[in-house]
């Protein structure tokens, strides 16, 4: 989704560097943050609806996005919209990079 590209630019990360999980969730807070996100009543949710990037990064095919939700569901959605890569490097500093399907928990 768009909203990784930006979330990445804005954390001064280059969109083709790996980041790990730690670093995804630093980025998200950052953006989440920034754009004034967080919910007045409840501290642990952020308002969805008010960023449509946002908005697209969290929806599910066939699902309604909703208004607001907890910080941690909404990055484990964002992050189930993401490929994931992994990155071995060998001792004359060779490296291969695969794009798998993991199932991680943040």
């Amino acid at each position: 989704p768009k909203l990784i590209v930006v979330l990445t630019i804005a954390a001064a990360y280059r969109t083709s560097t790996l980041l790990t999980i730690p670093q995804i969730r630093e980025v998200f807070l950052k953006y989440v943050a920034a754009k004034g996100l967080v919910n007045a009543n409840d501290q642990s949710y952020i308002n969805i609806s008010e960023d449509n990037a946002l908005s697209a990064a969290v929806s599910v095919k066939n699902e309604e996005t909703p208004e607001f939700m907890k910080r941690d569901d909404a990055l484990n959605r964002i992050r189930a919209n993401m490929q994931e890569w992994y990155e071995m490097r060998t001792e004359g500093g060779e490296t291969l990079r695969k794009c798998v399907k993991l199932s991680l928990s943040v």
